[in-house]
C-alpha cells in the first residue's frame, strides 16, 4: 500500500525543466506502467470517466486498482498529489480504515496457527486499565471485537474507556474494539503489530511498499490531502503511529496485490475465511453486517467483503468478491473521493450494480435502526455533507422510488435528478436547507421522533422528485 520508490528530482533546467512536471502528470493520467508491473493501465474509456467524476467533484487525485481471476489485471493513477506533481502508482496514501481488514487477516492467520482462539477471552492476556473494574470486558474475544460488537465507542478522545452496551448486545463501529485486540494479540505473542503484519501479511500478500503507521523512507511519494474545496488539508500523517484500526499507509500497487490475496483466500483454511466472510451478529436482527473486519453485502450468488476509509482529505474503498475472484480498489487524496464510491463502483465490477442496490438497501436498513428520537434530529446534519446526503437520497431511490407505481420513464430517470441535485448541492448552487426538506420528505415525524416510510405512493414519489428538480 505504500510505496517507498525514491522521488528524483529531475536535472534539467529552462524549457524542459518547467515542462517537465505537467509532462509526469501527463503520464501518469494515463495510467502508464513501469516496466516491471505485469498489470495493464487503466482503460481508455474507464479512464476518461473517473477524470470525468474527478472534475465534478474536485478530487485532485486517485489511484485505481481491477482485480479478475484472482491478480490485478490493470491498475493507475489519476491527477496529482499535490500542486505540482502527478499521482503515480508508487504514490503513497494513509488508507484509513481500510486497516481494519488487514489487521483482521493478521488475526486469522494467527487463529489457522493455532496461536490464537476467535472466542477466547482476551482479560488473561490484557485488560484496559480505565475498564478494570468493569466485569464485562471479560467478555471480549477476538470474534467480538472483529465483527464490532465490543460494546465500546468508535474512540475514547480524552475521555475514560468505557463500555457503552454489553459485548455481544449490538453492533457499534469501534477503532477502539481493533486496537484493544491488538494489545492484546502483541501481549500474548510478544511481537508488535509490524513484527506481526510483516510476516503474516504484508509479506504473503507481496505488499513491499506497506507501513503500519509513518515511515519516514516514504515522504518523497506521500499524498497531500484535499478537503471538499481543494484545498490542502494538514491531518498530521507524519506523526501516525501503528494502530490496528488506521494509520497504514501503503500504494495502490500493494492495495491491489492484497485484494488479490484476498480473492485467493488469504492464505486461510476454507472454515475460517467462510467464517472471516459470514454474519456474525450475536444478537438479532442486527442493523448491520459484519463479517471478522470486513462489512458484508449479500449478492445473489455470493457475499461482497467490502471495507472503507474516511477521514479529512481522504477517501478509500476496497471490495473483494471472493468466488469470483474479483475485485477493486480505489484510492484518493480528497474528502470528496466519497462522492466517486457509487459510480466507480458500478464502472470497475461487473456485478457493480448489484451491489451498489444492496449497500443502498443495507444504508436503509440502518438509518431505519436509529432510535426515533436521534434520528428525528439527523436531518440537518446528513444535508451538511453531500457525500452523505448522495448515500442517503440513493437508498431512498432504491427502497420507495423503484418499488411504486410511478411511471416507469420517471423511475428511470431518478438517479440522474438525484445525482444533479447533490451536484447542485456540492457546488453551492443549493444551500443545505433544501436537502434538509428532501431528508424529511422520507420521514414519518411525530412530535420528536421520527421513523423513515415503509412505501411511496406514485404521487409520494413523483413529489419528492418534483422537490429534487425544484419544481
Amino acid at each position: 500500500m505504500k510505496s517507498i520508490n525514491r522521488y528524483i528530482a529531475h536535472p534539467w533546467g529552462g524549457i524542459l525543466g518547467r515542462l517537465m512536471p505537467g509532462l509526469l502528470l501527463l503520464l501518469a493520467c494515463t495510467g502508464m506502467a513501469r516496466a516491471d508491473d505485469k498489470s495493464k493501465p487503466v482503460p481508455e474509456q474507464i479512464q476518461s470517466q473517473l477524470q470525468e467524476l474527478m472534475q465534478r467533484y474536485q478530487v485532485p487525485g486517485m489511484a485505481v486498482a481491477r482485480i479478475g481471476n484472482g491478480r490485478v489485471i490493470w491498475q493507475g493513477a489519476l491527477g496529482r498529489r499535490n500542486s505540482t506533481e502527478p499521482v503515480t502508482r508508487e504514490t503513497v496514501f494513509n488508507v484509513a480504515s481500510l486497516t481494519k481488514p488487514l489487521f483482521a487477516a493478521l488475526v486469522m492467520q494467527l487463529v489457522a496457527e493455532g496461536k490464537l482462539d476467535l472466542d477466547e477471552n482476551l482479560s488473561q492476556h490484557w485488560v484496559d486499565p480505565d475498564l478494570a473494574d468493569d466485569p464485562r470486558h471479560q467478555h471480549l474475544t477476538p470474534r467480538i471485537l472483529l465483527s464490532h460488537q465490543s460494546g465500546l465507542p468508535n474512540w475514547r478522545g480524552e475521555r475514560k474507556l468505557a463500555f457503552m452496551f454489553a459485548p455481544g448486545e449490538r453492533h457499534e463501529y469501534s477503532g477502539e474494539g481493533f486496537e484493544y485486540l491488538r494489545r492484546a494479540v502483541e501481549k500474548k505473542t510478544g511481537r508488535s503489530l509490524s513484527e506481526l503484519m510483516q510476516a503474516r501479511v504484508l509479506a504473503p500478500a507481496g505488499m513491499t511498499h506497506t507501513s503500519m503507521g509513518w515511515d519516514p523512507a516514504m515522504d518523497p511519494q506521500l499524498t497531500q490531502r484535499f478537503d471538499q474545496q481543494a484545498k490542502p488539508v494538514e491531518m498530521g500523517d507524519k506523526q501516525r503511529t501503528p494502530n490496528a484500526a488506521a494509520n497504514t499507509f501503503s500504494t495502490i500497487a500493494d492495495m491491489g496485490r492484497f485484494a488479490a490475496w484476498v480473492t485467493k483466500g488469504a492464505g486461510l483454511p476454507d472454515n475460517l475465511f467462510t467464517q472471516m466472510a459470514s454474519p456474525q451478529a450475536l444478537h438479532d436482527n442486527p442493523a448491520e453486517l459484519f463479517g471478522l473486519g470486513w462489512k458484508l453485502a449479500p449478492l445473489a450468488s455470493q457475499t461482497a467483503l467490502m471495507h472503507d476509509g474516511r477521514e479529512a482529505g481522504l477517501f478509500a474503498q476496497l471490495v473483494v468478491l471472493p468466488q469470483d475472484q474479483e475485485a477493486m480498489v480505489m484510492l484518493t487524496n480528497s474528502t470528496n473521493g466519497e462522492l466517486l464510491r457509487r459510480p466507480v463502483i458500478r464502472l470497475l465490477l461487473p456485478q457493480g450494480e448489484a451491489l451498489v442496490k444492496q449497500i443502498d438497501k443495507l444504508v436503509w436498513r440502518y438509518i431505519g435502526s436509529i432510535p426515533p428520537a436521534q434520528l428525528g434530529r439527523m436531518s440537518g446534519f446528513i444535508a451538511r455533507s453531500p457525500a452523505f446526503t448522495s448515500t442517503l437520497l440513493h437508498a431512498a431511490n432504491s427502497m420507495l422510488v423503484q418499488p411504486s407505481d410511478l411511471a416507469p420513464e420517471r423511475k428511470q430517470e431518478a438517479a440522474d435528478v438525484i445525482d444533479q441535485f447533490v451536484l447542485d448541492l456540492f457546488e453551492g448552487r443549493l444551500d443545505s436547507q433544501r436537502a434538509v426538506q428532501a431528508i424529511e420528505q422520507l420521514l414519518v415525524q411525530e412530535e420528536n421522533q421520527a421513523s423513515l416510510k415503509t412505501a411511496f405512493s406514485a404521487a409520494g414519489a413523483a413529489a419528492w422528485l418534483d422537490l429534487l428538480q425544484g419544481d
